[in-house]
């Protein structure tokens, strides 16, 4: 019953119950401390004051009278003097018979009293016989009475009044025993009425300490972490007030821990019910799953662009390494080539000296040479022409590599944000406390893998340094390669336009002997210096070889980060209102990809 009433209702009936007792042992003892004094001075003046005046009469008729009368007898005092004591003694005893049968009598000492009347009546007419006399002056008839009547008189009065005497011991006895008796009672009302109260008011308090007991150890076991806690609530008072808002709470930090469980699990889906617009909790928890909503889906988009840069430049890496490998083999041929025009030339030397005495074998060598330089015309243009898409392919491979450069920054600052996120997270996830715990754990491993992404750039941002370098060399040393196979090529048409000459003019051979020698010593240095820049070509092209080799090594490395990135980030689900707001935010260009922690959705850092 009391279950149903608040505990300051139950503090009031307890308080009010013991008041209440408190008032009616206050009461009680009152009244048997009255009714006691009431009973004692009844007690008091209706038997020990009548006890009193009847051992003075006992003592009057014994002592006084009986005295007086012998003295009377035995002449001892004056007649007179002993008449008046005599009569004097007579008043006390009359007064004090009055003043007792004034008192509170029974009905049985009402009954003695008359006896004891009637007795005392008799006795004053003896004394009144005893008085005439002693003043007749019989002496005879006074000695008789001192002998036997006096005694006659006095001892019945005596006996009946100590028979009177024993009657009020009795009833002071009776009542005495009665004052015990209703003592016992009120004693026996105390202690009951006292553990009554006692009885009840642990009543009272267990039905407040019980239910506040067992709510004291949900909350303990709340404070553990065990929310797995369904309160029995079986009273509607402030104590059951305090379960339904526990269990209350405890219904909301469990949605709560499904939802972060589903973000741990990668559903970005969910999304938490603020309680009130004073939930910090709730709102915080929102905010953090809006925030890794827009960082998964602008990364998921990043590493979209990622992939597709580094598809882009491993296709032009490839066909540059194809068309490198390509040069290196013209290159070689066309050093084939020129060494064997190396050798032609100091046969053409050699012989030069010898033109008169070999007319025809000069004619059939010139033709020969014509051939040659025909042929070597053709190289020289078909290495032109490789060097120039030498040239085109380095510089495209420059502007990839400026390419990557961008991208790499854009993945730098990319690692940067999530970074930062990550230690926002982090700070966030340690203010909610145990509940965060989980989300600390992603945010430590997002700002690991922007670390890792921040460090990969560090990495291919110097390989693309050692790549443009590389470039620049090449291309200084193609430029330096066109220069001298364009000089080749005009000294190889002016070797033929000689060999025209020498053919049309074979009659004057013997008179340019000298000048075919001095042309073919100038051929023979040209022919050396086209070896040599041709030498250099060569290990420029090689070296490109190796550093296009280098950059498909890093580019692919570059991939691999992102598919990485792209299966870490395909882990979390997102809705699709986010999907939809991330691509069109992608479509928007470098605007939109501002800084998302401070401008798209400002971090409240005062929380």
């Amino acid at each position: 019953m009391l279950k149903h009433l608040t505990i300051k209702l139950r503090l009031i009936l307890l308080v009010g119950f013991m008041a209440l007792m408190v008032i009616l042992l206050g009461l009680n003892g009152w009244e048997s401390v009255r009714a006691q004094a009431n009973l004692l001075s009844k007690v008091y003046h209706g038997n020990v004051d009548a006890i009193q005046v009847l051992n003075n009469i006992t003592q009057l008729y014994n002592t006084d009278i009986s005295d007086t009368v012998q003295k009377l007898d035995d002449k001892s005092i004056p007649v007179a003097e002993g008449l008046k004591r005599v009569s004097q003694t007579r008043d006390k005893i009359q007064k004090a018979w009055e003043g007792y049968l004034r008192t509170e009598l029974t009905d049985d000492q009402k009954r003695q009293a008359i006896e004891i009347q009637s007795l005392m009546d008799k006795a004053n007419n003896s004394l009144d016989n005893f008085a005439t006399m002693v003043k007749n002056v019989d002496d005879e008839g006074v000695k008789n009475f001192v002998q036997h009547e006096i005694f006659a008189v006095k001892d019945p009065i005596t006996h009946n009044i100590a028979k009177l005497i024993e009657s009020h011991n009795e009833v002071t006895t009776s009542a005495y025993e009665s004052a015990l008796e209703h003592e016992r009672l009120i004693a026996l009302t105390t202690i009951f009425a006292v553990l009554f109260s006692i009885i009840f008011g642990l009543f009272v308090v267990r039905s407040i300490t019980t239910p506040l007991k067992k709510a004291v150890d949900d909350v303990n076991r709340l404070a553990l972490g065990n929310t797995d806690i369904q309160m029995e609530i079986d009273s509607n008072d402030e104590i059951g007030q305090l379960l339904h808002a526990m269990q209350k709470m405890i219904n909301s930090s469990n949605k709560m821990i499904q939802a972060l469980s589903s973000v741990a699990q990668g559903d970005l889906t969910v999304s938490v019910d603020p309680r009130s617009e004073h939930d910090t909790l709730g709102h915080a928890l929102n905010n953090m799953i809006a925030r890794l909503r827009m960082m998964i889906g602008e990364i998921q988009e990043e590493i979209l662009t990622l992939t597709s840069s580094a598809q882009e430049i491993v296709s032009s890496v490839t066909h540059a390494s194809a068309s490198t490998s390509e040069t290196a083999a013209a290159v070689t041929e066309t050093t084939a080539t020129a060494e064997e025009l190396k050798q032609t030339a100091h046969v053409a030397a050699e012989k030069a000296n010898d033109v008169q005495k070999r007319t025809d074998d000069t004619l059939n060598i010139v033709k020969t040479s014509e051939q040659s330089l025909s042929c070597t015309i053709e190289d020289m243009k078909q290495i032109q022409n490789k060097m120039n898409i030498i040239s085109e392919s380095i510089i495209k491979l420059s502007e990839n590599s400026i390419a990557i450069g961008e991208i790499i920054d854009k993945v730098n600052d990319l690692a940067e944000q999530s970074n930062l996120l990550a230690v926002n997270a982090a700070i966030e996830a340690a203010k909610v406390g145990e509940q965060g715990k989980g989300f600390g754990v992603v945010a430590q491993e997002i700002r690991l893998l922007a670390e890792q992404s921040k460090g990969a750039t560090v990495q291919v941002r110097a390989i693309l340094h050692d790549i443009q370098s590389s470039t620049n060399a090449a291309v200084m040393a193609t430029e330096q390669g066109t220069k001298a196979v364009l000089k080749g090529v005009n000294q190889s048409q002016q070797s033929n336009e000689s060999m025209h000459v020498l053919t049309s003019s074979i009659s004057q051979t013997a008179k340019a002997a000298d000048q075919i020698s001095i042309s073919s010593q100038q051929q023979l240095v040209g022919v050396d210096q086209v070896t040599s820049a041709i030498a250099q070509i060569n290990e420029a092209a090689n070296q490109n070889v190796k550093v296009i080799k280098q950059i498909e090594t890093a580019v692919n490395d570059m991939n691999r980060v992102g598919i990485s990135l792209k299966l870490l980030t395909d882990q979390y689900q997102l809705p699709e209102r986010a999907q939809v707001l991330s691509s069109k935010k992608s479509k928007k260009g470098t605007e939109s990809k501002r800084d998302f922690l401070g401008t798209a959705i400002p971090l409240n850092r005062n929380k």
